[in-house]
């Protein structure tokens, strides 16, 4: 942001509705969503590359909010989730090579 310019950052907050840019500061201290926004507005980000990062931003959200509530699953469960997917890929991967070729 500081690079491509505080002028066009200061242009794009206020077209856009974002907090205001005033100095490097300001943007050091911008919230991740609202940067991702005006990097998108500043045409830093493409509008793929912005949807991918406010996805990926949504779902850290719920992570997070999923371990407030204390709702993730035990150790083994993991584990037993891990051999299944495991044990079932090495059965397809000895599949393919038990098939004849035609």
């Amino acid at each position: 942001m500081v690079i491509a310019g505080l002028d066009i950052a200061t242009e794009a907050a206020k077209q856009y509705k974002l907090p205001p840019v005033a100095g490097i500061e300001d943007i050091e201290n911008y919230p991740t969503s609202k940067l991702n926004d005006l990097a998108y507005r500043m045409w830093i980000l493409s509008r793929p590359d912005w949807r991918r990062l406010a996805r990926c931003y949504e779902i850290r959200r719920e992570l997070k909010h999923e371990d407030n509530v204390k709702c993730s699953p035990k150790i083994g469960q993991l584990v037993k989730l891990a051999k299944t997917l495991k044990s079932s890929s090495q059965h397809e991967a000895e599949a393919q090579k038990i098939q004849p070729r035609v």
